[in-house]
This record gives structure tokens, C-alpha cells and sequence, in this order.
């Protein structure tokens, strides 16, 4: 996400954040999760999504899109273990 006004914010991992911390055992799955929010306040458009997933294909298949929103500055979506 480097110059993109996304940041990256975890990588969950069957629910653990990845690396998981040094207590945390966890098997490794064949696939995991990327979390992207955005730089700064408001809503972040379709066009700076899939200029994202171009970064990202470069180097790694992608193979699902989920837009998570926000209510009244509420999160309508359920965080990963350990996500802020």
C-alpha cells in the first residue's frame, strides 16, 4: 500500500493476526486475509480499491473482495482477534 492512500492494517490468519504473537499457536492456512483501511477520514472509492488489488496481483493471486462498512463511525463488521 506504499504511496496508496490505503494502509495496511493486519493480516488475519484463521482469526490470529499474522506473525501471531510468540504465546499463539496456529496452523498455517493455504490462503489469508489482507485488512486495508484508509490514510485518513472518509469514504475510500472504488478506484483506490482497485488500483490495491493491481499492487497486490503483481505479486500474489487475489481472489475476494469484502468493502467493510461503517455506521455513524461504528464498524458493521466483526474484527480479528487483536485488531484495533
Amino acid at each position: 500500500a506504499a504511496g496508496a492512500p490505503l494502509a495496511h492494517k493486519m493480516i488475519p490468519t484463521r482469526g490470529t493476526t499474522h506473525p501471531p504473537p510468540a504465546a499463539a499457536i496456529t496452523a498455517a492456512g493455504a490462503h489469508g486475509r489482507g485488512r486495508c483501511g484508509g490514510r485518513g477520514d472518509g469514504e475510500v472509492d472504488d478506484a483506490t480499491i482497485l488500483d490495491l488489488l493491481g499492487r497486490v496481483a503483481v505479486g500474489h493471486r487475489w481472489m475476494h473482495v469484502e468493502k467493510l462498512q461503517e455506521f455513524d463511525g461504528e464498524p458493521a463488521y466483526t474484527k480479528a482477534q487483536g485488531e484495533d
